[in-house]
């Protein structure tokens, strides 16, 4: 039976395991608008999506849209722009490590690696689920940009 945190609150334990279902999501469709963008490479998109790193899809997926979509530059610019913002949040909240908040109703994700500079984000439930939402609003962006490179790419 899985254990709790004793430490944090049932909310937080319920949005950071939401942060980490949103993530998975995104990541997903981030490889899915990859593979709609190269559709007619398909041997380019299977070698890409195999063999990159996951931390290279994001700057693959805003050269196959810039390259499709040139006249959209800043709705694409925005969406890159956020989905590095939650890939960033999205480690903090799932790769430090979590400890009692300051303040009522927070806890602390904090990073002490040897050698780094002590870094820490005191933070709500609400505000780790608003993450996980805006995960989510991105994922249904990038549905919506597949199916424009569906259209495009015909």
């Amino acid at each position: 039976m899985p254990t709790k945190l004793p430490h944090i609150t049932d909310e937080h334990h319920f949005a950071i395991a939401n942060v980490a279902g949103r993530a998975a999501q995104m990541d997903v469709q981030i490889e899915k608008t990859i593979a709609a963008g190269l559709r007619q490479q398909p041997k380019t998109a299977e070698y890409l999506l195999k063999n990159f790193g996951a931390d290279r899809f994001v700057g693959l997926l805003e050269a196959i849209l810039l390259d499709t979509f040139p006249k959209k530059n800043d709705q694409i610019d925005a969406l890159i722009k956020t989905i590095r913002e939650l890939k960033t949040d999205r480690n903090e909240i799932l790769h430090w490590t979590w400890i009692p908040g300051q303040k009522p109703e927070t806890s602390i994700s904090a990073t002490a690696r040897p050698f780094r500079e002590f870094r820490y984000n005191e933070l709500s439930a609400d505000q780790i689920q608003v993450i996980a939402d805006d995960m989510l609003a991105v994922t249904r962006a990038l549905l919506e940009w597949q199916d424009a490179l569906h259209e495009r790419l015909e």
